[in-house]
């Protein structure tokens, strides 16, 4: 599963500075600054509306950005939305997107839908594609599904056949946006322990979540976004326990308890 990439502990692997981003009349991003290495899990927390899922999808292209530069894996992103789309789609490539949604093939069955990014953007032949689909698709836990389609499954096995999905294109890290949100708290432990085992493995790990517990166990920083800006960015420990702004004792009263 490990990338070159991967073999580097400590480098940047994202690198952003002076990020602006508005949605219509509303700035969501503002002057936003924040390096991840290589090998992180990063946990990012904060109220709705704060920019987190914004600043996710600016890491990956799908939503454009005014003013600032980032950097993923090497590739620069240009603002404005003027990104060629090679580097977009080696951005893409390297650092794969998780949605709350899962945006699966739904006309296409489990097997199909694991390997169609091999087969369409890395060119495998058939049987390669299947090897690994098959492979991975043990690693989530369902390797007897493969010839499922999507509306038959649970939420959870949706959601694990997402990961596999990004997994086979060898990422370097993985972008996941709520991606226990909709989930009951049984498929939720089942999705956020093979995020726990992929940080094992050194993936990066970029998660905007809700899961308190996950992110004071499993992340190496935690980062609470309000308003657009960073106002916590440290360890669990400090973050959760002993957090700087009266802003984020507010916000972490209300999710902790």
């Amino acid at each position: 599963m490990k990338n070159p990439e991967q073999e580097i502990p400590g480098k940047n692997v994202v690198e952003i500075q002076g990020l602006w981003c508005h949605r219509g009349n509303l700035q969501v991003v503002k002057g936003l600054d924040l390096t991840i290495q290589q090998g992180e899990t990063v946990a990012i927390i904060g109220p709705s509306g704060g920019g987190k899922s914004t600043l996710l999808r600016c890491l990956n292209g799908l939503t454009t950005f005014e003013k600032g530069s980032i950097k993923v894996g090497g590739e620069s992103l240009l603002s404005g939305g003027k990104t060629p789309a090679n580097k977009l789609r080696n951005i893409r490539q390297k650092y794969g997107m998780i949605f709350q949604d899962y945006r699966l093939f739904p006309h296409k069955n489990v097997l199909a839908n694991v390997m169609e990014g091999p087969l369409a953007v890395n060119g495998a032949r058939p049987e390669q594609a299947r090897q690994l689909a098959e492979g991975l698709l043990e690693r989530v836990g369902l390797g007897q599904f493969g010839n499922r389609f999507p509306n038959s499954l649970s939420g959870g096995q949706q959601q694990r056949v997402a990961i596999a999905r990004t997994l086979a294109m060898r990422p370097a890290g993985l972008l996941c946006d709520e991606i226990t949100a909709a989930l009951d708290p049984e498929r939720k432990g089942d999705v956020l322990g093979l995020l726990a085992e992929l940080k094992a493995e050194g993936l990066t790990i970029l998660m905007v979540t809700h899961e308190m517990g996950f992110a004071r166990r499993s992340a190496d920083r935690i980062v609470l976004l309000d308003g657009g800006t960073i106002i916590e960015n440290g360890p669990p420990e400090q973050v959760l326990d002993r957090p700087r702004s009266e802003r984020s004792h507010a916000f972490l009263k209300g999710v902790l308890g």
